[in-house]
């Protein structure tokens, strides 16, 4: 179930605001493109995926370029952990947990010690098959957003499964961020890094019972998926980046007919209300062949601050360049911008 994972994808969204309305985590997802009615529907490393997001407004280019400078200078600065803003129904004994793991991980990382890092805090001492996590963790803590500001680190809970929890250490600055999920569970009453292969099993189990209906019957059918499996933020929309505005793309599929269905969360960490009326999404394989480039209007949805969203657009067959042949999800280029 993790045909996608092994895969390299490269995302870049620039300039993005998505439209949708979605309620608490059970999945709603709302509907719109150019080629249909908004609807809502009640449903609440090296081999590794690599995203660039740059979703703010018009002072995206300008506020990315003097971040870049600042990483260039390897100018980071020690981060600020904070409360999260919006946490209702995390395990107080997990968050606990994953603020002391992660305490621990960062000293190992720092003294380059990937022995004692991975003997002392995973279970059984067992590396991710899929995950490197200590290289993970130390290109988290000289990410670009270390290079901003008053850069912060906030941790919450994505979804847990009996004594298994999948959290997300949440890193931003003003213009920056930068997402690390991390799974846990208690042994002997002892917290630690799950990376065995049940607890992949227990990822992808509960990440499909909230994909939607028509995501499944493609990847059974063998036609194109693409699914953001590394962070899953998407799966609970009470996760945001305080003072951005970001669309992560989630997952994309082929339906029988040759049309596209593209769920994208919305996250509006601003303090005001977010309006969006029109919109462009172009989609091309790494060979640059284009797979759909379309402009649509948005239905004018207003998405509240301080709340995420997910939303599912449809794109009509007419529109997909390369009709039902197979997508190069190896190196995937999607971009969404509005005007």
């Amino acid at each position: 179930m993790r045909k996608n994972t092994c895969k390299k994808i490269y995302i870049t969204l620039a300039t993005a605001m998505m439209l949708g309305v979605i309620a608490g985590c059970s999945n709603p997802i709302s509907q719109q493109g150019n080629t249909t009615e908004a609807t809502t529907i009640s449903q609440n490393n090296d081999n590794k995926t690599e995203v660039t997001d740059s979703t703010e407004e018009v002072e995206t280019t300008e506020i990315t370029t003097e971040a870049t400078t600042a990483k260039e200078e390897n100018d980071t600065v020690e981060p600020t952990i904070v409360e999260s803003e919006n946490n209702p129904d995390a395990n107080s004994e997990a968050m606990a947990a994953i603020k002391e793991i992660w305490d621990k991980a960062v000293e190992y990382v720092k003294n380059e010690d990937e022995e004692g890092f991975y003997s002392n805090l995973f279970v059984n001492g067992e590396k991710g098959e899929w995950d490197d996590d200590f290289k993970s963790i130390r290109n988290f803590l000289n990410d670009y957003f270390m290079t901003d500001e008053n850069p912060r680190i906030e941790f919450q809970e994505i979804f847990e499964s009996g004594n298994y929890y999948l959290m997300v250490v949440k890193g931003y600055s003003k213009s920056q961020y930068e997402y690390k999920t991390i799974p846990i569970t208690c042994i002997d009453g002892k917290w630690l890094i799950d990376r065995t292969s049940e607890s992949y099993k227990k990822k992808d189990e509960k990440m499909y019972s909230y994909v939607p209906e028509g995501y499944i019957e493609a990847k059974d059918s063998g036609r194109n998926v693409y699914i953001n499996d590394w962070t899953l933020v998407w799966m609970n929309t009470s996760i945001y980046v305080p003072g951005q505005f970001r669309t992560p793309i989630s997952l994309m599929w082929q339906n029988a007919d040759g049309s596209v269905d593209v769920l994208m969360n919305v996250q509006n960490g601003k303090d005001e209300d977010k309006q969006v009326t029109k919109w462009r999404m172009f989609v091309s394989s790494d060979n640059n062949e284009k797979i759909f480039d379309i402009n649509y209007d948005g239905d004018g949805t207003v998405i509240p601050p301080k709340t995420a969203k997910n939303m599912l657009v449809h794109i009509k067959k007419e529109d997909v360049k390369t009709g039902m042949a197979e997508w190069n999800v190896d190196f995937l280029s999607i971009s969404n911008s509005y005007r």
